[in-house]
This record gives structure tokens, C-alpha cells and sequence, in this order.
């Protein structure tokens, strides 16, 4: 009989340990591919593991999907658990001899499921494709941006010269092509969400449809039982910093979570504040009171944030 399993992921292996009812732990390593994951569900099938079982795995970038993936749709496994890696952290810290190896991290894991309350694993194989969709998406915006900053640069510096440049040219059409590929990716990322509950959040005007499809995609599939909880995984709560005389109670935002993502939000809100009355009134208010553009806007972001959570409270997006 087995109590909880946990499996550390890496590129190409996984450390398993099977926890036992007197807490002692039957140990395994598998290959990270369709065989070794094979192999794994039938040692489990050869030891009686129920599928109520929690198995407790790391979020690794993308190693861990499809061991997780498998378990979950191809298995029925209905307890897989995919925590993040400061959990771990936190139980590794409190043991007197803190030695890091993938086999105690594996039965680090397994403690960890069998103490923990934890969220199940719910991503289909379309979450995932929307996942790097918005990956991609990331990076072109990325690339976009330094390109624009390099080209705005060296026209600057040739106009002063009185100079042409051909390198300014090919890249003015590289930009073309980029932004060709971002509109193709968000028209992907919006048609692989037609919703209801999509429709309700671009009705709300200033919310561009594409980047409320944005923001749905990457959120769908996780769990958040307050509103406080969503702002601080956008990286959007604020931190007093109270340290000396000159800087006392100055706030600062956490930054924990995506940038990308707080990118979206930022453009978002600049479109509540540009043609929402509501949200047009908050802004403005906020800069009345002394704030910062950016903070302003910040704020806006927050206040949309809550009428988007109350929204997925009743669509049930979050359950």
C-alpha cells in the first residue's frame, strides 16, 4: 500500500519515492519519456496505488507536463499535484541536515503530499498549447521592444550625421514580420477561448478582446479564493519598504509573478482610462490625489483586476 508519491522531475529522469503507511519510502528512478513514464504507472499498477493517491511533483518549466499530463487525462489519476518549487524549499530548510539530492527531494515531495492540502493539477493538453502560445507571444514582444529602441537609437544618431542606413530599412521590415507573427498568435490565443465568460470580460469597455483572451488563457486552470490572492500572483500587491528615515513606508510593487503579463494588464488599463467612464474617473482621482502616471495606471489595473475576479467567481472560472 502506498500513502502519497513524490517524483522529482528533471530533463531526463524521475526520481521517484513511494511512501509507505510506517513512513518508510521504496525508492525508483525512471527516464523522463513515454517509455519511463510507461514503466512508472506500472510499478504504481504493481503496488496497489489507488487513484486517489496524491503524487507530488515540482513545476519545472515544462518537464513535469507530461509526466502530469499522462497521469492526469491518460490515467484518471485525480490527485496529481504540481506545486511551486518554494514549497519545497521551505520543508529542505527545516531539516537539521539540509543535503540536496533528487531522491530526497523525491521523498521531500512525497512528505509534502501526504501534510499538505494542495490544488490539483487541471491542465489539458489545450491549456498547455495556450501556456506556450503566450510564451512565444512573450518573446516576440520582447524582441519587438529592443528592436524599436535600437532602430529609434541609430536614427538619432544618423540624422545628426545626415547619413541613410539600409540596416534601419531591414529592420523596419523585420518589424513588419513581427508584428504580423504577434497578430497571428493573439488571433490563436482569442479563438482557442471563445467563451461566454470571454465575451462578459471584452464587453466591458476599453478591454480589448484579444488581450482579455491573454489574460483568461494564462489564468484558466488555476484557483484563487480571494481577490488578494490574484493580485499578488500578477505581482501587482504592494510592498511597504520601512527601512531608515528618508525612505520610511515607501511602497513598492512585489513584481512576483509574470511581466508579461503585467505588461497586458498595464496596456489594459491605459484602455479603461482612455474610454471607460468609470475607469476614466478612478484614474483621474488617482492623479488628483498626487500619484505617478504609472501608479495611476497601476490602480486602474487593480480595480479591473476585481470586477474580472467577481465575474469569474460567478462564470464559475475560478472554482
Amino acid at each position: 500500500m502506498v500513502t502519497s508519491i513524490g517524483v522529482d522531475v528533471s530533463k531526463d529522469s524521475l526520481a521517484v519515492a513511494f511512501k509507505k503507511p510506517d513512513r518508510n519510502f521504496q525508492r525508483y528512478d525512471f527516464a523522463n519519456s513515454k517509455k519511463g513514464i510507461s514503466d512508472f504507472v506500472k510499478m504504481m499498477d504493481r503496488m496497489n496505488t489507488t487513484k486517489e493517491v496524491p503524487i507530488v511533483m515540482e513545476s519545472t518549466g515544462s518537464f513535469h507536463l507530461p509526466l502530469a499530463m499522462t497521469l492526469s487525462d491518460g490515467h484518471h489519476y485525480s490527485a496529481v499535484k504540481v506545486i511551486n518549487g518554494i514549497l519545497t524549499k521551505k520543508y529542505q530548510q527545516g531539516k537539521i541536515r539540509q543535503t540536496k539530492t533528487d531522491t530526497i527531494d523525491s521523498e521531500i515531495l512525497a512528505n509534502i503530499g501526504s501534510i499538505e492540502e494542495l490544488n490539483t493539477f487541471k491542465q489539458s493538453r489545450k491549456d498547455v498549447l495556450q501556456r506556450k502560445r503566450i510564451s512565444m507571444l512573450k518573446k516576440l514582444t520582447k524582441i519587438r521592444q529592443e528592436l524599436k529602441q535600437m532602430n529609434n537609437s541609430h536614427k538619432e544618431s544618423l540624422n545628426e550625421l545626415e547619413e541613410e542606413c539600409e540596416l534601419i530599412e531591414g529592420n523596419e521590415e523585420i518589424l513588419k514580420s513581427i508584428n504580423k507573427q504577434i497578430s497571428n498568435i493573439e488571433n490563436e490565443i482569442m479563438g482557442n477561448e471563445q467563451c461566454e465568460f470571454l465575451d462578459k470580460v471584452s464587453d466591458i469597455k476599453g478591454v480589448s478582446k484579444r488581450k482579455a483572451a491573454i489574460l483568461i488563457a494564462f489564468l484558466n486552470g488555476l484557483n484563487f479564493s480571494n481577490i488578494n490572492q490574484l493580485v499578488a500572483f500578477l505581482g501587482l500587491d504592494l510592498r511597504i519598504k520601512d527601512s531608515g528615515t528618508s525612505i520610511r513606508g515607501r511602497r513598492r510593487l512585489s513584481k512576483r509573478g509574470n511581466p508579461f503579463l503585467r505588461h497586458v494588464l498595464f496596456q489594459t488599463a491605459w484602455g479603461l482610462k482612455q474610454y471607460n467612464d468609470k475607469y476614466q474617473q478612478y484614474y483621474h482621482k488617482k492623479i488628483s490625489e498626487g500619484h505617478h502616471y504609472y501608479s495611476a495606471l497601476l490602480a486602474v489595473s487593480r480595480k479591473f483586476l476585481r470586477e474580472f475576479f467577481y465575474m469569474a467567481k460567478q462564470n464559475a472560472f475560478f472554482s
